[in-house]
């Protein structure tokens, strides 16, 4: 992809072009026939994306593989100018008859007793499994619910895709061999996704080496749902040619633990002075507007070195950016077609989107890692908050006008503290365990940090006590009173144009999932899970249980005993019609997902 010309940057947008996005398909194909300087605007949109086209334009399974079938043939004979106009090959299902639908996991597909979707998608594959071939500028590859043959190497002369997707596919190795076809194939690949396929075989063996993974250009990696252990995302890890290269990374739904935090720390961008982030005498450094009076204004783009070792090889001058990665498919295209160059279209900077939620992790994988870098934008880890021996050793945040209170700090008030907009001034987007807003001792409002736009979260009791939901209409309140000094400020400093005063525009999104249960399964078997939960306890010869079943009752006993529990999702929208409605009312988007389904 090469930069845009001045001519190009500057010519005004063709008519043409604006009528183009509003045509159907049969239009765009009358369109194209007037002449040349029409062929030239209307075929681009044909060809852009053609398997969408025809998928769109199937009913009925004959049809729909007869279509492919009279493409696969055509192929050979269509003019070099119109197949470099393909920059999309989509296999993904959307594009067959719904009539056909396939399972979602590939373990399921044996249990369909309609074949007629996975007898066409093996067709469609076998007709235009040559596609990249072809189409040699195609740019975006969606491979998804393909059985790849156990044995063949990509072809001679293939595309250079830069986000190529293998969702739910079988033998995926064929794909990522690491023979000399193989590389040059993924040599540009800048988005990866394997989600959802078999890493191991029945005997729990890696089918092939994970540092295979970790491409030359590399900076968007979705593992999601792989039974990925830590010595496989460290064995990934550990094959990146340049420690900051990764940008995003999703292994939600995994066997991970602990363990791997520390490989995970090494490809973030360090904060300014690591060896004391948090400390009562350290002088927090400049970002810009933070103080009360101006905390909801913008901060220009902070540049700074990562310390280093003097044996480390990599340039370490970090471009921050003000945006998280585009870590979405559609998001990620868009991004692609703006940017001429791989560099400009992911720069290196380090880790700064994670998705770790599902795996076996502790409230300390989120205290470590909201303490080892200040540039994180989206965080993802629904972990409980429980007091341990690494909290415990944390020096406590310092207090605002009052004394520090004796014994050890509670993880919430650490977490609170490390994502004020002073040490977490990036942050957009955190998935959290809803203790982070729930628990008594929590101080965290919207206003901690007005940086952040999307906060869910997790675990919600389906019936919920009165204390946990007084917490949560608060919190909206505290939202709703953002949102008017953010207007307040916005007429006041006179937002607009592009060298105005930019205002942050605070929390804007709010999701309350409720059902299920922090942390991930390790072990990946129910059973296993369960009989390890009962075995957190202590241990007694009598196996008498009383004590912790006594402690949990406690904390529910009001005067009168038991307190009420409540359904969380209707008290919330009867409270959001009565007291928290008007003048109080938040304006951001508020959504109460239920386990199995949602609603708002």
């Amino acid at each position: 992809m090469s930069l845009p010309s001045y001519k190009d940057a500057v010519t005004p947008l063709d008519p043409l072009d604006f009528v183009a996005t509003y045509l159907s398909t049969h239009d765009l194909l009358t369109c194209s026939l007037v002449n040349k300087n029409f062929n030239s605007v209307f075929a681009k949109y044909l060809w852009e994306n053609p398997l969408r086209i025809i998928g769109n334009g199937a009913k009925r399974i004959p049809f729909h593989l007869e279509k492919y079938r009279l493409l696969s043939k055509s192929i050979a004979s269509t003019r070099e100018s119109t197949k470099n106009l393909v920059q999309t090959i989509d296999y993904r299902q959307q594009w067959i008859p719904k009539m056909y639908a396939l399972p979602k996991h590939v373990s399921q597909r044996a249990l369909t007793m309609d074949a007629g979707y996975w007898n066409s998608q093996r067709i469609v594959y076998k007709l235009l499994s040559d596609l990249p071939a072809h189409f040699l500028r195609a740019k975006f590859l969606f491979l998804d619910d393909i059985e790849f043959p156990p044995s063949p190497s990509p072809p001679q002369g293939t595309c250079h895709p830069l986000l190529l997707s293998l969702r739910n596919c079988q033998n995926i190795s064929t794909i990522l061999t690491p023979d000399d076809d193989a590389v040059d194939f993924l040599n540009e690949v800048i988005y990866l996704d394997i989600s959802h396929t078999a890493l191991r075989d029945s005997y729990n063996h890696p089918t092939y080496p994970p540092t295979h993974l970790m491409l030359p250009s590399l900076r968007i990696l979705k593992l999601r749902h792989v039974s990925l252990h830590d010595t496989d995302l460290r064995a990934i890890l550990a094959a990146s040619p340049h420690q900051l290269q990764l940008a995003s990374l999703d292994v939600r739904d995994n066997k991970l633990t602990d363990g791997v935090i520390p490989d995970l720390e090494q490809h973030l961008v360090w904060r300014l002075d690591p060896s004391s982030p948090v400390s009562p005498a350290f002088r927090l450094p400049n970002y810009g507007a933070t103080e009360q009076e101006n905390r909801y204004l913008e901060s220009p783009p902070a540049y700074s070195e990562r310390p280093r070792a003097e044996d480390e090889q990599q340039d370490t001058f970090i471009r921050d950016s003000p945006h998280p990665p585009p870590d979405e498919p559609e998001s990620f295209i868009q991004r692609a077609r703006e940017n001429g160059d791989i560099g400009d279209l992911m720069p290196f900077a380090g880790l700064t989107t994670l998705y770790l939620s599902g795996n076996g992790f502790t409230s300390d994988a989120f205290l470590r890692l909201v303490r080892a870098s200040d540039r994180v934008q989206v965080l993802d880890l629904d972990t409980p908050f429980k007091e341990t021996r690494y909290s415990a050793s944390l020096p406590s945040p310092p207090a605002a006008g009052e004394e520090q209170a004796d014994g050890p700090t509670h993880p919430v008030e650490i977490a609170t503290h490390n994502l004020s907009l002073a040490l977490s001034p990036r942050l957009t987007t955190l998935r959290a365990h809803h203790a982070l807003v729930t628990h008594p001792s929590s101080t965290y409002t919207a206003d901690t940090n007005p940086h952040l736009t999307s906060l869910t979260l997790t675990c919600i009791p389906p019936l919920s006590g009165p204390s946990l939901l007084s917490s949560l209409k608060t919190f909206l309140l505290a939202a709703a009173t953002q949102e008017r000094a953010i207007a307040l400020a916005r007429s006041d400093r006179g937002e607009g144009g592009r060298r105005g005063v930019k205002v942050r525009p605070g929390l804007r999104l709010l999701r309350l999932e409720v059902g299920g249960e922090g942390g991930g399964s390790v072990s990946g078997d129910r059973d296993a899970d369960a009989f390890a939960k009962a075995g957190e306890g202590d241990f007694s010869f009598f196996g008498n249980s009383e004590p912790e079943k006594g402690g949990e009752g406690k904390e529910g006993k009001g005067e009168g005993g038991k307190e009420e529990r409540v359904d969380a999702r209707a008290e919330l929208r009867r409270w959001r019609g009565a007291e928290g409605g008007g003048e109080r009312r938040w304006g951001g988007r508020l959504e109460v997902v239920v386990r199995g389904g949602e609603g708002e």
